[in-house]
C-alpha cells in the first residue's frame, strides 16, 4: 500500500511538471496531452526523453519534477494570472489543483479539457480579429464621414454655438469697402470634397476677407483690375488643394471676398499685399497668414498650428486658440482678447501689445515668449488659484509692474523683475511668462 501511494504521488508530481511546462510554453498541448497519457501508462518519462521548444530552438529539457512547483492558481504559475478564459476555469477546476480522490474531475479531465479550449481559442481568435478591424475601419470612415458632413457640435470658444438643422448655403460676399469701386465682381463657387484638403488664397494690391460657415463650397467674388488683355484668374482644385490661380504680374489689384467651409481644411493659407486682412471662424490644423502693408484682423480662429505676420498696420486677434502659436506684428500695435496658445511667440516692432489671456485649456503647461520694442506691453492673464505663474520681465527704459496675486520675488528692481506663484508645482496649469520690451512700460495684471 506504501508503495502504491508513493507512486501515485511520483504520478501526480510528473504531471504537475508537464503542465508546468505547457504553461510555460516549453511544450504545446499535443505534446502535453500525450505525455499525461504516458504517466498514466506507466510508461517512462525521464526528463532526458522530453523535449521543449523554446524560440523555435528544440532543447532536451533539464527539469526534474518539482514537488513544490504546482499551484497554477499562484502567480509564479503565470498562466492563469494572465488569460481571461483560465481565469474562470480556475473557479471550475479549483485552481488547477487535485482536491483528492473524491472529486470527478482529475488531472487527465483537466489537461484534456484545456487542449480543447486552447483549441477553440485560437479558432475563435481570427474571427474575433477581423470583427476588430473592420470595426475600426468603420470609425475611422465614421469619424472621415462626420468631418466631411460638418456634424452641428458645439466647440470651444466659438462665440455664437451652431444650432442644428439643415446645413446654411452660402450668400453672396457683399462688396468690399476699399480698392472694389467701380469693379464687377468675378464670382466662383466650388464644392469640397471630403478628406484631407488645403486651401490657399492669397489678394495682391487688395483687400481679403475670408468667413468660415457651415457648409461645403467656396464662394469667391474677386474683383480685379488687369494690368494686360486676357489675364486669367481662375478657381480651381489641384488635387486636394484648392486655390486661387493667377499671374500678379497680369492684374493691377486683386480683391478676395469669400465664404468657405470653416471645418473642412487641414492647411490655411491666406494673405495680401497693399491691402487690408479680415479671416474669422475657421477652425484647422495649420493657419498661416501673412499681410504687408495693412491691417489685419483675426477673430474665432482655431488650430493647432498658427502663424501670423504683419507689416505697417494693426493686428487685431479676438477668441484664438492653439498649440503652438506664431504671430508678429511689425510698425503697428497688437490687441489681443481670449488668446489661448499653449505655446505663443508673441513679437511686435515699434508698437505696443495688449493682451488678454484665455482660460488655459491648451493643456496644462503653457510657455509664453513675449517681446516689444518702442512700446508698452500690457498682459491680463486668469487669476485663478488653479493658475500658477513663473515670470521673467525686464523693460530698458520703463517700469516692470506685476499684480498677480501670492506671488513670491525671486528678484524685484524697477526695469526687471521675476516671481513664481505660491505652489507653482502643484497648480493644475503653469504658465511661464518671458516677457520684454524697450522705451515702455511693462505690467501683468
Amino acid at each position: 500500500m506504501m508503495m502504491d501511494n508513493e507512486r501515485g504521488k511520483t504520478m501526480s508530481s510528473e504531471k504537475m511538471h508537464i503542465l508546468k511546462m505547457l504553461e510555460e510554453g516549453k511544450i504545446n498541448s499535443d505534446e502535453a496531452a500525450r505525455l499525461l497519457q504516458s504517466v498514466g501508462t506507466g510508461r517512462s518519462t525521464e526528463p532526458q526523453q522530453t523535449q521543449s521548444y523554446n524560440a523555435g530552438h528544440t532543447t532536451n529539457s533539464s527539469h526534474m519534477p518539482n514537488q513544490n512547483s504546482g499551484s497554477y492558481g499562484r502567480q509564479s504559475g503565470g498562466y492563469a494570472q494572465s488569460d481571461s478564459y483560465t481565469q474562470s476555469g480556475n473557479s471550475q477546476y479549483g485552481n488547477g489543483r487535485s482536491s483528492g480522490a473524491g472529486t470527478s474531475t482529475g488531472f487527465d479531465d483537466f489537461a484534456t479539457d484545456l487542449r480543447r479550449k486552447f483549441e477553440v481559442l485560437a479558432k475563435d481568435m481570427e474571427p474575433k480579429i477581423q470583427r476588430f478591424v473592420g470595426t475600426v475601419a468603420e470609425k475611422t470612415a465614421d469619424v472621415a464621414d462626420r468631418i466631411s458632413k460638418n456634424i452641428n457640435e458645439p466647440e470651444p470658444y466659438r462665440s455664437t454655438p451652431r444650432t442644428s438643422g439643415a446645413q446654411p448655403q452660402p450668400s453672396r460676399p457683399a462688396p468690399a469697402a476699399t480698392h472694389t469701386s467701380g469693379i464687377s465682381p468675378r464670382s466662383f463657387e466650388l464644392r469640397v470634397e471630403p478628406g484631407y484638403n488645403e486651401l490657399n488664397l492669397k489678394a495682391h494690391n487688395g483687400d481679403i476677407s475670408i468667413t468660415g460657415y457651415n457648409g461645403d463650397k467656396i464662394t469667391v467674388n474677386i474683383y480685379a483690375k488687369e494690368a494686360c488683355a486676357g489675364a486669367r484668374l481662375e478657381l480651381m482644385r489641384l488635387g486636394s488643394r484648392y486655390c486661387l490661380n493667377y499671374n500678379e504680374s497680369d492684374f493691377k489689384t486683386v480683391s478676395v471676398e469669400a465664404l468657405v467651409p470653416d471645418k473642412l481644411f487641414s492647411t490655411i493659407v491666406v494673405g495680401t499685399s497693399n491691402g487690408l486682412t479680415n479671416v474669422s471662424n475657421i477652425t484647422t490644423e495649420y493657419f498661416t497668414a501673412q499681410s504687408n502693408n495693412g491691417g489685419a484682423a483675426f477673430r474665432n480662429i482655431h488650430a493647432e498650428n498658427i502663424r501670423i505676420e504683419t507689416s505697417n498696420g494693426r493686428l487685431g486677434l479676438d477668441d484664438i486658440s492653439a498649440k503652438n502659436a506664431h504671430i508678429e506684428g511689425s510698425s503697428g500695435a497688437v490687441d489681443a482678447n481670449y488668446l489661448d496658445a499653449a505655446n505663443l511667440r508673441l513679437l511686435s516692432s515699434n508698437a505696443g501689445i495688449t493682451l488678454n489671456a484665455g482660460d488655459f485649456r491648451q493643456g496644462t503647461d503653457y510657455t509664453w515668449i513675449i517681446e516689444s520694442s518702442n512700446g508698452r506691453v500690457a498682459l491680463n492673464v486668469p487669476s485663478s488659484p488653479r493658475n500658477g505663474y513663473h515670470i521673467k520681465a525686464a523693460t530698458s527704459l520703463g517700469n516692470v509692474r506685476f499684480g498677480l496675486p501670492a506671488l513670491n520675488y525671486l528678484s524685484n528692481t524697477p526695469n526687471s523683475a521675476e516671481a513664481v506663484s505660491a505652489g507653482y508645482d502643484s497648480t493644475a496649469v503653469r504658465v511661464k511668462i518671458s516677457a520684454e520690451t524697450s522705451n515702455g512700460e511693462l505690467s501683468i495684471n
